[in-house]
């Protein structure tokens, strides 16, 4: 009995914690879209801890690692945005927002590849 309750704690705690991701985005983009890229920065990571495989949307998905990048670029932290794009690109390669913010940050570095 006590192994079918712990069992059925732990499924319901992963959804929780996927509900919590989810709502981490959903609040991350509206910071974002609204220009305060740090506190967008905040929830995007937290987001990220929480599932970084996590995809946001149904028609144009697009990834925590995504948003966390875009959201690092806006920041002006090139250096981390160009890790985490590629990181994004490399879970999901057809992502062509990060593929955009990966070949902006890039420029801003003055890398040509």
């Amino acid at each position: 009995m006590y192994v079918l309750g712990g069992s059925v704690l732990t499924i319901w705690l992963s959804g929780c914690a996927a509900f919590q991701g989810a709502g981490d985005i959903a609040q991350g983009r509206q910071t974002l879209f609204a220009g305060n890229n740090q506190a967008a920065l905040g929830y995007f990571r937290a987001a990220e801890q929480v599932d970084p495989t996590y995809m946001y949307g149904t028609e144009l998905r697009e990834g925590v690692l995504s948003y966390l990048g875009r959201a690092e670029y806006l920041a002006g932290n090139y250096a981390q945005a160009a890790s985490t794009l590629e990181k994004s690109l490399s879970q999901q390669s057809d992502d062509s927002i990060a593929r955009l913010y990966l070949s902006l940050t890039l420029a801003r570095q003055g890398d040509t590849r």
